[in-house]
């Protein structure tokens, strides 16, 4: 997916002289670009490579009946939250006078509904939790397939109508990991063989870009070359935001973005001046005084790993973020090997499955938001599994 984002797509856009920011950028802008694109990625593989443990273990399972029963009762619990602020989400789209309205204007629609956008992110991990409590062992593992497929509809009506396309991975990715991961003789290939799944998925959230710029404009969705291309630069297009960032050489804002993340619970009403997310940030660089709080018609630009680490700290302090993430991905790849019980499986499935999306597009705030979110049903039951060992 990487390698989609950073050749593949470019290639693409070359091909067909689609550039989105309206700069004749020359052929070698893109090479330069890909090239920082591809040192990166070394380092990242470099610093894993260094860090990750040489012989894999496989998990050793402690998914006793209490366990499971912790599993149903967090995941049924979360799942229920999660759907009401989902559906409170979805009637906001129609209040706001329809798809059209919602998505011209979707940050001023939903600038008071921040709580809510996060606590429906308790529905996919509820969902994980209660189908993986249920499927584990059973004899019949009809009922988990069908209660998963009944969940993943109401989530990618949820999705649609949102068009936040990068969500509908939610009930994808962390269940396939976890299964790899507990389950799975052979986890690396069985993610490989599995993992084709993104494929379509990929395809999907490309449509998905097109049909949202349909609703935007009011044209008829399409299928060319050009309309391909613009949906693929819509999902995975974020490379040119690297090229701009090489080409204009703005002054890097030394982590503002990264602080943003860490500080995102806190009501920018106690603290006015707090920093931007990465879109935000690289909206107000490419077109200065574009993005401001609380203005109808905002829009934001999703920066993805290297041009966010590139934007806050330029070519060299770039690469000491990539050398961070690899060691990062390392000590979470130890840790799942090495976990002893499923909850904690689960936990580093999490942090391993969106530190994989990072790699690929979204922004750090987006990402860890999401993270802290969706970890904290795990992280009750990891404490009150440990616990419960404990007493026995």
């Amino acid at each position: 997916m990487y390698l989609l984002v950073h050749f593949y797509v470019p290639a693409v856009k070359g091909a067909t002289d689609y550039l989105r920011y309206g700069i004749a950028f020359e052929t070698r802008d893109f090479d330069r670009a890909g090239a920082y694109a591809l040192l990166f990625l070394i380092v990242v593989v470099s610093a894993f490579e260094l860090a990750v443990r040489n012989k894999p273990s496989a998990p050793v399972l402690f998914f006793s009946s209490q366990t499971k029963s912790l599993f149903f009762r967090v995941g049924i619990v979360s799942t229920a939250f999660g759907a009401f602020f989902a559906a409170l989400l979805i009637l906001n789209v129609f209040e706001s006078g329809g798809m059209r309205a919602y998505f011209s204007n979707r940050i001023y629609f939903s600038q008071n509904l921040g709580y809510a956008s996060g606590l429906a992110l308790l529905f996919p991990i509820g969902a994980l939790l209660a189908f993986f409590a249920i499927w584990d062992g059973a004899r019949s593992k009809w009922r988990a397939y069908a209660l998963f497929l009944l969940l993943a509809g109401y989530w990618a009506l949820f999705c649609v109508s949102r068009g936040t396309r990068l969500q509908m991975f939610l009930l994808l990715g962390p269940p396939l990991i976890v299964w790899a991961a507990a389950y799975a003789r052979r986890p690396l290939s069985a993610l490989w063989r599995w993992g084709l799944i993104v494929l379509p998925v990929a395809f999907w959230a490309s449509f998905a870009a097109s049909y949202r710029r349909s609703v935007l404009t009011g044209a008829e969705v399409t299928v060319d070359t050009r309309s391909i291309t613009s949906g693929l630069d819509g999902a995975f297009g974020n490379h040119e935001n690297l090229v701009w960032l090489m080409y204009e050489s703005p002054d890097p804002v030394g982590g503002a973005t990264y602080v943003a993340a860490l500080t995102n619970l806190i009501p920018r009403a106690i603290w006015p001046e707090k920093p931007l997310g990465g879109g935000p940030t690289l909206t107000n660089l490419i077109f200065p005084n574009s993005y401001e709080i609380g203005r109808f018609g905002n829009s934001s630009i999703t920066p993805g790993l290297v041009p966010e680490a590139y934007m806050n700290f330029g070519p060299l302090g770039a690469l000491i973020v990539a050398a961070l993430f690899g060691i990062v991905l390392a000590k979470i790849s130890n840790g799942l090997r090495g976990s002893r019980s499923m909850a904690a499986v689960v936990l580093y499935s999490l942090a391993l499955f969106f530190l994989c999306i990072l790699s690929v597009f979204s922004e750090f705030l987006g990402i860890f938001t999401m993270w802290v979110v969706m970890s904290v049903p795990c992280l009750a039951i990891v404490i009150a599994d440990r616990r419960n060992r404990l007493r026995q």
